[in-house]
């Protein structure tokens, strides 16, 4: 009897500092600061990983995983799919093993360096075609960081996603000079975009003044391009326009 009461008393404090554990790594992620989970996760084996993450809500676990580097998250995902039971005990080491961590890299001082939305923001209001060369690299050396700052950024080509009235606002308000260097540029989806999008007479005038110019800079091209993205991001800003993203629901007008 005695015996089977030492187990039960175990099995509470195991259970409660299981609870312990995992409280305090929601309360983290309800912070906002994902980013010291993650990347303690990061530094663990899959295994661990997935069990830290099953032992959250369905909704904190997937806010958590779309945080983690896509080949990471999949490894993840097999590895709870797969079902494995764990003993509490196991359990129990493994989250505090974890809150330990994040416990140590949090009392750390440090200076959070801007992240994407800083970098995206300092981009956009690069000039010329040196932000096009940022991005080149940064694909070549992080293909996951390359796809996020990509979804935030709105480059020339994204004109395409725009609704037609939208894209008439933008026109009233563009140079047509920069109209034309910025087309001579693009490919003929985002061309035939604008065409659509003017009066026959006025297509028919841009396509001419396209021709006469003859050959440019592409530097000149980037440039009547930027200015015209800075019209688009006023617009919005303004709430004029809506800019859609490839992950946004139909928009209705």
């Amino acid at each position: 009897m005695a015996k089977e009461s030492t187990k039960s008393t175990s099995k509470t404090k195991s259970n409660a500092a299981v609870t312990s554990a995992v409280q305090s790594l929601v309360d983290l992620l309800s912070s906002g600061d994902e980013s010291i989970l993650t990347q303690v996760l990061c530094e663990e084996p899959v295994h661990n990983a997935a069990v830290v993450i099953s032992s959250f809500s369905c909704e904190k676990a997937a806010f958590l995983m779309s945080k983690l580097p896509e080949k990471f998250r999949s490894q993840i995902a097999l590895e709870i799919a797969r079902g494995e039971r764990i003993l509490l005990d196991s359990l129990q080491i493994i989250l505090s093993d974890i809150k330990k961590k994040v416990d140590e890299l949090a009392s750390r001082n440090y200076v959070y360096l801007g992240g994407s939305d800083f970098i995206t923001s300092v981009l956009m209001k690069m000039k010329g075609s040196v932000p096009e060369e940022i991005l080149n690299t940064i694909k070549t050396s992080d293909s996951d960081v390359y796809s996020e700052l990509s979804k935030k950024m709105f480059v020339f080509e994204d004109i395409t996603m725009l609704d037609d009235r939208s894209v008439q606002k933008v026109l009233r308000e563009t140079d047509m000079q920069d109209l034309s260097r910025a087309l001579k540029l693009a490919d003929t989806k985002v061309q035939e975009k604008i065409f659509v999008n003017m009066s026959k007479r006025a297509a028919s005038m841009l396509k001419e003044d396209m021709e006469f110019m003859g050959p440019i800079r592409k530097k000149d091209a980037l440039e009547s391009q930027k200015k015209m993205i800075s019209i688009i991001a006023r617009l919005e800003e303004t709430g004029e326009i809506v800019i859609p993203s490839s992950g946004d629901e139909e928009i209705f007008c």
